[in-house]
């Protein structure tokens, strides 16, 4: 017994859009909404009188990750009618006819509305681990910046900030990422021929680590006694002490004029 034929009634589609490097003006349910609604003006039957919608989509943004459903509600099918999308990379538009032509052949459903649709300027963005991790010391960095703009920075920051430096990548690259510490003479010598290894951010960071958390907090209270401990219990020396000190000052004057000029604006620091 051969199967009853299936007839496709009526169809239509919009014009291809250029993207322009940017989101465009319409979402993918726009277009296939405008689209519906063209088509079921021109029937002899009611949106609602659909059985059920099928989209096709291959990257639906995210506010309207079921499109097929979006669509059906916004050409006035009603609440009744279901609508779903189905998802076949390029063919995916191809996959909706054939899904409506087995619900058809099933016997599920008489009149579908079916086809597919893309917006692939709305296509979201999926970031690797390592973008999110970029982003998130962004964050933390815009952070400090807000921190800096109120005079509220200590040298547990400082560590932070060598921290997140550090984690994005090659140090030579970054090194004039710390606000104050880009013009330090020691390491630019370091940078003429070779890369620079962390070293000094691990010397640093020991000489921060055997602070008090008052130290930490307000290193102007640091004498030369506290120096002298300090160097013993990191083992370093007073010198090296005095470094990060100097250091720390020049990187808290530096993040402090950035947060209070045009750039702290900008970054709505201020």
């Amino acid at each position: 017994m051969s199967p009853s034929p299936i007839y496709i009634v009526d169809s239509a589609r919009t014009p291809f859009l250029k993207a322009r490097n940017r989101p465009g003006p319409f979402a993918a349910a726009d277009l296939a909404t405008d689209a519906g609604r063209a088509l079921l003006l021109r029937q002899p039957f009611a949106p609602a009188d659909i059985d059920e919608v099928i989209l096709g989509c291959a990257a639906p943004s995210p506010d309207e990750v079921n499109i097929g459903r979006v669509a059906a509600l916004r050409m006035g099918c009603g609440h009744k009618v279901p609508g779903w999308t189905v998802m076949r990379n390029c063919a995916s538009g191809m996959q909706a006819l054939d899904s409506a032509m087995d619900a058809m052949r099933a016997g599920r459903s008489h009149l579908v509305l079916a086809g597919g649709v893309d917006a692939l300027s709305r296509a979201p963005l999926l970031f690797s681990d390592a973008m999110v991790a970029w982003l998130a010391n962004w964050y933390a960095a815009k952070s400090l910046g807000k921190r800096a703009a109120k005079g509220q920075l200590d040298l547990n920051d400082f560590v932070q900030q060598m921290a997140t430096v550090r984690s994005m990548g090659p140090l030579s690259d970054l090194i004039g990422m710390i606000p104050g510490v880009g013009g330090m003479g020691q390491i630019k010598r370091q940078l003429q021929g070779k890369e620079i290894d962390d070293t000094f951010f691990k010397r640093w960071e020991a000489i921060v680590s055997s602070m008090t958390p008052a130290e930490r907090r307000n290193p102007d209270v640091i004498g030369g006694s506290r120096r002298k401990r300090i160097a013993d219990g990191s083992g370093t020396t007073p010198a090296d002490v005095n470094q990060l000190l100097k250091q720390w000052k020049e990187m808290k004057k530096a993040m402090q004029s950035m947060a209070s000029g045009k750039f702290g604006k900008m970054m709505g620091l201020r």
